[in-house]
């Protein structure tokens, strides 16, 4: 799914969090997201999320270098305590974070710090027009039919 619709030129790069259930997409998309995901997997749906995206305003980055799942989460603890970074989303499955801009080179040291050979490269995602709307959290549900 995630191939799929990071090909398309008006969604972009889009990360599917499976464990959460969650994707980020800009709302104008849903429709021709919602047909995509619907020809891979029949019966399963995008619905709004309630809450607002935590990472707005934030920069992804691909995380580079091996550590394992407990230094992500190690990582997650400490970089979301700096008041200077905050609340942080690693996706261990996707190697990658959310920091705030200016950032990458701190947080890069301190992941060094718990697991060394770590390199921060940011996620290029295609430029938005000025009037574009922010991307939206979208929850995706299966649904069976017995």
């Amino acid at each position: 799914m995630e191939r799929a619709l990071s090909a398309e030129s008006d969604i972009g790069e889009t990360t599917i969090n499976y464990a959460a259930k969650t994707v980020y997409l800009p709302p104008s998309t849903q429709n021709k997201a919602q047909k995509i995901i619907e020809k891979i997997e029949p019966g399963v749906m995008l619905v709004p999320a309630d809450k607002p995206n935590s990472n707005m305003g934030k920069v992804k980055y691909r995380i580079e270098g091996e550590f394992c799942p407990g230094c992500a989460a190690k990582m997650k603890r400490v970089l979301s305590a700096r008041a200077d970074i905050g609340e942080t989303t690693i996706n261990y499955a996707t190697k990658t974070i959310f920091l705030p801009p200016g950032k990458v080179n701190e947080a890069e040291k301190i992941m060094n710090e718990i697991e060394s050979g770590i390199k921060l490269v940011p996620i290029l995602i295609k430029k938005v027009k000025e009037n574009d709307e922010p991307e939206k959290k979208y929850l995706i549900f299966s649904f069976f039919s017995r």
